[in-house]
């Protein structure tokens, strides 16, 4: 089936806004639009639903959907809107039956990605995908027997294009404290022939060795919002709450490079929702005798996190667009300029 970039007829646009004088105690004008807004989008929510619906039964119609969102991804603004609302019913439905594989390009490789999750979905719906500076960032510095350490490897997106990049000579380790989102974690690699050679450690790395509280995801949507820090903002958004918490075992990243024998590595990428400092502080023997070449940390400028690289001497530059105050950035050693 050949998708069509007019699958779906354009919504209506509102027309331009009119005024009449609305009985009142000052007697001002007062805004009206000729359609409302809500039945825009109410017609659009049903647009949407529709095409999930369809897409969910027939293999053919869910191709066409992704097709068409990658084309016309960044186009036209009402065509993403249908697009968003079309995937998150998609994997909303799917969710309830079990996670769902599909295979898609990833950087250069191709792999298995559960699409109900948001950064493999968007990477099979959408034309940019997900973090693409970021996946740009890996495909350059990584190649055959390099080493990577995936500091909050959530399900695994940036973990399996790790590990297809370095080879059966390269090695990864992933670290993923939450038990659900690791035994996510697991299967996604499993379902990529990877379980063999990427271990789980299902452990946080922190300041300390011993056991924290994780304030985990209640987020319906992005289940890899958890963290050791229950930030006022993060309870404000409503994404973790204070009585929602799992022990969970600590672990210092020197503790474990010696440990684990762990060489220079090569990528260090740590995404923690807020505990990037912590991590980094359980590290200052590695950063002191043998700084990784690369961290990939999502921080905030000027944060504790990027003082502290910067101290070691550490170039930085941002990756992709900002969330919340948040993004990726690049840390580069000076010997690895």
């Amino acid at each position: 089936m050949t998708p069509r970039a007019n699958s779906w007829p354009a919504p209506r646009v509102p027309g331009p806004a009119r005024e009449r004088p609305r009985p009142g105690r000052t007697g001002a004008a007062v805004t009206e639009r000729p359609l409302p807004l809500r039945a825009l989008k109410r017609a659009r929510d049903r647009a949407a639903d529709a095409v999930a619906a369809v897409a969910l039964r027939w293999a053919p119609a869910e191709q066409a959907l992704a097709a068409t969102g990658r084309a016309l991804h960044g186009r036209w603004r009402a065509s993403d809107l249908l697009f968003r609302r079309a995937i998150e019913a998609l994997a909303m439905r799917r969710f309830a039956g079990g996670p769902v594989f599909r295979r898609m390009p990833l950087g250069p490789v191709r792999v298995w990605g559960e699409v109900s999750h948001f950064s493999f979905g968007t990477t099979f719906f959408l034309r940019r995908g997900y973090e693409p500076e970021t996946v740009a960032l890996f495909a350059a510095a990584l190649g055959p027997g390099a080493t990577v350490v995936d500091v909050g490897a959530n399900h695994g997106y940036f973990t399996v294009l790790s590990a297809a990049l370095v080879g059966p000579t390269g090695r990864v380790e992933a670290f993923e404290p939450n038990p659900a989102v690791a035994d996510a974690l697991a299967e996604v690699l499993a379902r990529n022939g990877l379980a063999d050679r990427v271990p789980v450690h299902r452990v946080a790395l922190a300041d300390r060795e011993g056991f924290a509280e994780l304030f985990v995801s209640v987020s319906p949507v992005n289940d890899g919002l958890s963290s050791l820090l229950a930030s006022a903002d993060a309870l404000e958004r409503g994404v973790i709450r204070a009585d929602r918490s799992v022990r969970v075992p600590t672990l210092t990243f020197d503790a474990f490079a010696e440990r684990a024998g762990l060489g220079r590595v090569d990528l260090l990428k740590i995404d923690v929702e807020g505990a990037e400092a912590r991590v980094l502080r359980g590290m200052e023997r590695t950063l002191a005798a043998c700084p990784p070449r690369r961290v990939v940390c999502e921080t905030t400028p000027g944060g504790e996190a990027a003082r502290l690289l910067t101290a070691r001497g550490y170039a930085v530059r941002p990756l992709d667009d900002p969330r919340d105050g948040h993004r990726n950035y690049l840390f580069t050693a000076p010997d690895a300029a």
